[in-house]
């Protein structure tokens, strides 16, 4: 009995040795791993002799340890070794997948939170913000910068973040933690900051559906900076969801005080009317609006809804559409309306004023019966009921034959009816024998039906040329050449969103540089910049601050680093008074185009606004570093400068 007690202490203890040499090994092995890892790291140069012998010695290791290099296993290592603090194992793998832009806007967060841990808050600040120019919507790093910022004390770009992130998330423990952060962890520096702070809580409230809280933090937000239109609109709007119609005429009426031109109020104030029951009034709002903006949907919709039901369709099209009161309906008429209903995805009404341009054809154009017919229908009223039927004769086999052979020459010929070259118009007569060379070459290959186009395109024939390319296309759908020439007619017939398609394929499919392809990119992508530019400034000149904010919003994601998008989205959230969207947006603008000089007045001006003159003082000294042209604009600054450095010099 004893002898067999020893011999199962014995095997317990080899087994237990065996496993703490295993786990020995297995450390040192990984130990080896991290090391080479950090060495090329160090290293830095990749085309020296001992970098590409350390990176051999590095797949050497992997293959022999049959290492899972998968990328849930890098990501996963990775964190390990910044645990470890092993950072510079932990750099050379994040380096690496970014090179291959693998999940680069992660690698940028995680080279963020090493820089943290070896507390270069600098180097950290800026692998966050990287992390976010990747991808706009990381929260991760986002929340990650906001608390870098607040242990620096840094409110205003911390609270800045803090309400984006509170926008775009739907986790309910990351809205805890920013309404805890803001509530108790943020001590607001001035009212402005306070301001932000119930602005960011009244977000997180309407998420919570805390509505009476939200009324609260909004009214708070309102005390502290009472010509905040942006938080104006937000109250309305929720007083008018929330059915409480009185308070919302209130607010929309406190700011159609100081915009009476913004036609968004007034839209708004004509719901809030309806939901109370005062058609009179509402009409009354969506005329006024009509004023303003002869095509505004909203409104016209808005008066569609009031009379739906109440009177006919042509007295509808008439109140909706007053321009037309002296013009007799057509079936255009009706159905353009039903395509504006179309537009506003109302498919019922649009289906009803197709059935009335429908009915409205049938009265105007009754069927005919020619004379012709009238006189059978008489003839056969006279006929007895019961009629012989003459035998018909059949055709016989040799009339059948001469019948075939007749026709079917007329068929050959239809089916072998080659294309011709449409005929070019009087002076392009020079490209006309061009274009029959290339039309009796068989059979067409896609580079014969490039040449065509491109001999179409040379007269100024489009369409034509464009023909040609689509045909060429569908025969060598891989040739990046095609693809250019198809950007560039669109780009001619003003589609930029089509040119700007069609150039990014020809890039794609190019295994070269294609530089003709490239820079006439960046002139369409320009001139797309510039039309939304121009779009959003109209907006907001004409007070429609909303629109204009949503335009660019749209602009921003597909150009993330346009300065002068931000630019103009800053002078929007100016004239609604919210200053840190501005000053976010203004520092943003320099920062990816150093000398747009009027971004740095502008934010020296903000910054004036807010008391911060320190901050102005910068921001002016950087626009005078410029030397613009602008003389009265420098002269106002030069004088700007002087006034604040007596004050901190």
């Amino acid at each position: 009995m004893s002898i067999t007690l020893k011999f199962k202490s014995f095997y317990v203890f080899l087994a237990l040795f065996f496993f703490l040499f295993q786990c020995a090994f297995s450390q040192s092995v990984l130990a080896d791993f991290d090391t080479i890892r950090a060495e090329l790291y160090l290293i830095k140069d990749k085309n020296s002799p001992v970098y590409q012998k350390t990176k051999k010695k590095l797949d050497k290791y992997i293959n022999q340890n049959k290492v899972n290099y998968s990328l849930n296993a890098r990501f996963d290592d990775i964190e390990r070794l910044i645990l470890e603090q092993k950072f510079s194992a932990a750099e050379y793998e994040l380096f690496d997948l970014i090179e291959f832009d693998i999940q680069t806007s992660r690698c940028y967060e995680l080279l963020g939170d090493i820089y943290f841990k070896k507390q270069n808050y600098k180097e950290a600040s800026r692998y966050y913000k990287i992390s976010k120019q990747h991808d706009e919507d990381n929260i991760s790093a986002m929340y990650k910068h906001a608390k870098l910022y607040i242990s620096q004390n840094r409110n205003l770009l911390a609270i800045e973040l803090l309400k984006e992130i509170a926008q775009k998330t739907d986790d309910e423990n990351l809205i805890n933690e920013i309404e805890q952060i803001v509530s108790s962890k943020i001590k607001p520096l001035n009212r402005f900051e306070a301001n932000i702070l119930y602005e960011i809580l009244a977000i997180i409230y309407t998420k919570q559906g805390k509505i009476d809280q939200t009324y609260f933090a909004l009214d708070r937000a309102l005390n502290l900076n009472p010509t905040d239109t942006f938080l104006k609109y937000w109250l309305g709007d929720l007083f008018l969801q929330n059915q409480d119609n009185k308070n919302a005429l209130l607010v929309y009426d406190s700011i159609l005080a100081d915009i009476p031109y913004d036609t968004q109020i007034r839209n708004s104030k004509a719901k809030a009317f309806i939901a109370d029951g005062n058609l009179a009034s509402a009409k009354k709002e969506y005329l006024q609006v009509l004023e303003v903006v002869p095509n505004s949907l909203q409104a016209r919709y808005g008066l569609y809804k009031i009379y739906q039901n109440k009177l006919s369709a042509d007295e509808i099209i008439l109140k909706v559409y007053p321009e037309k009161k002296n013009l007799k309906l057509t079936k255009e008429d009706y159905l353009s309306f039903a395509k504006f209903l179309e537009d506003m995805e109302d498919i019922e009404g649009a289906k009803f004023f197709k059935d009335c341009a429908d009915k409205l054809a049938k009265k105007q154009n009754p069927p005919t019966i020619s004379k012709k017919e009238n006189e059978k229908v008489a003839l056969k009223k006279e006929q007895p009921k019961k009629q012989i039927q003459k035998p018909v004769q059949k055709e016989s086999q040799k009339e059948k034959a001469t019948s075939k052979e007749t026709l079917k020459p007329q068929q050959e010929k239809q089916t072998k009816k080659e294309e011709k070259p449409v005929a070019l118009k009087s002076g392009k007569e020079k490209y006309q024998k061009t274009l029959d060379n290339y039309f009796n070459i068989e059979p067409k290959t896609p580079e014969i039906y490039i040449a065509i186009a491109n001999t179409y395109k040379l007269a100024g024939e489009n369409n034509l040329a464009m023909k040609y390319f689509e045909e060429a296309k569908k025969m060598n759908p891989t040739n990046p050449d095609i693809y250019y020439h198809i950007g560039l007619i669109n780009l001619e017939n003003n589609n930029t969103q089509k040119a700007k398609e069609f150039l990014e394929k020809s890039i794609n499919l190019s295994s070269g540089d294609n530089l003709k392809a490239k820079n006439l990119l960046n002139f369409v992508n320009q001139k797309i910049v510039t039309e939304k530019i121009n779009l959003a400034y109209a907006k907001y000149e004409k007070k429609e601050y909303i629109d204009g904010l949503n335009i660019l919003d749209k602009a921003i994601k597909q150009y993330p680093k346009n300065s002068q998008l931000y630019y103009y989205r800053a002078l929007i959230y100016i004239a609604m008074n919210r200053n840190a969207g501005a000053i976010i947006d203004l520092q943003k603008a320099v920062e990816l185009d150093y000398g747009n000089y009027m971004a740095y007045y502008q934010l020296g001006k903000t910054y004036e606004k807010i008391k911060d003159e320190k901050s102005a003082l910068v921001s002016y000294e950087r626009f005078l570093s410029i030397e613009p042209d602008e003389k009265d604009l420098t002269s106002e600054v030069q004088k700007k400068v002087l006034s604040l450095g007596e004050k901190y010099y």
